[in-house]
């Protein structure tokens, strides 16, 4: 059971939201992905509406996140300020970062979509689009520890679901 609850809500073409007198948990609209995770804590769920989001992502560093595409259609782009990579993941021990639901694209050249280096990264129904645009692996997992050791279990570790496909370059 989860000590604290709260929602973010993130729209990319209204930042309202229709009032529900049936809903009584916390809820946040933010103009942007970016806000919405600035503002987000661990155990936080984002949820997403359906559109193309073209913005450079933050390395994230939040443990025990959710992003969740509540429609159909929910794709997060490459931006040109992206770098090599569309999303690098770094939790502390023991984190995960859930993916579920979403469409990650290559919009331009990059080295992977994702790089998880530290913390648990798990996709369900997620779609990684690479669009032949990526000189690597779609996820690459590198190594946490010192010394130019390899990942553990501990560190880093990737799980995708039965649902979860790969397109324009290998896992």
């Amino acid at each position: 059971m989860l000590n604290r609850l709260m929602f973010y809500f993130y729209s990319s073409s209204s930042s309202t939201l229709q009032n529900n007198s049936q809903c009584d948990l916390p809820l946040k609209v933010h103009r942007s992905l970016l806000l919405a995770l600035s503002a987000a804590s661990p155990g936080d769920t984002i949820f997403l509406t359906g559109g193309v989001y073209h913005e450079p992502l933050p390395w994230l560093t939040k443990a025990d996140l959710e992003i969740v595409g509540i429609d159909s259609e929910v794709t997060l782009c490459s931006h040109v300020d992206s770098g090599d990579v569309l999303l690098y993941v770094d939790l502390p021990a023991g984190g995960t970062l859930q993916l579920t639901n979403l469409t990650l694209r290559a919009a331009h050249q990059l080295n992977h979509l994702l790089v998880l280096k530290r913390g648990h990264l798990q996709l369900s129904r997620c779609r990684l689009d690479c669009a032949g645009l990526t000189t690597g692996k779609a996820v690459l997992v590198v190594g946490g520890g010192g010394g130019g050791e390899g990942p553990t279990e501990a560190e880093a570790f990737f799980k995708k679901d039965a649902q979860t496909v790969v397109t324009g370059s290998q896992l």
